[in-house]
């Protein structure tokens, strides 16, 4: 708990300071398996989060230009989705030298990707 590991966390995530940037890949592909969406029959892929949990990771993705959407009937919750274009860019940039993964959310982001 200590750590930020805690029960019913969903709307109260916040990006670690303490992780070296080289291993943020690393981190963003652990979060998307817990919290990453994807959209196979609309071929669009994101994250559901707190609002400031997407802003650092739409930073640290490097697009600034999708939108967050609150989710309806919640106080703290938010989410965002891209395209393909979008998905290309995400799954390269957390499998790109990944050894570990949650094979069904690599899987459903690659049908997206490249269907």
């Amino acid at each position: 708990m200590s750590l930020g590991v805690i029960p019913r966390k969903t709307g109260k995530e916040s990006f670690p300071i303490e992780i070296s940037a080289k291993l943020f890949h690393h981190f963003i592909r652990g979060f998307f398996d817990g919290d990453g969406i994807t959209d196979i029959k609309r071929r669009r892929s994101g994250f559901i989060s707190s609002n400031d949990m997407l802003k650092d990771i739409l930073i640290k993705l490097d697009n600034p230009i999708l939108t967050i959407h609150k989710v309806k009937r919640s106080e703290n919750i938010y989410y965002f989705l891209g395209g393909i274009k979008f998905s290309r860019v995400l799954y390269d940039y957390m499998y790109s030298d990944a050894n570990v993964w949650l094979t069904r959310k690599k899987e459903r982001l690659k049908m997206i990707c490249f269907k």
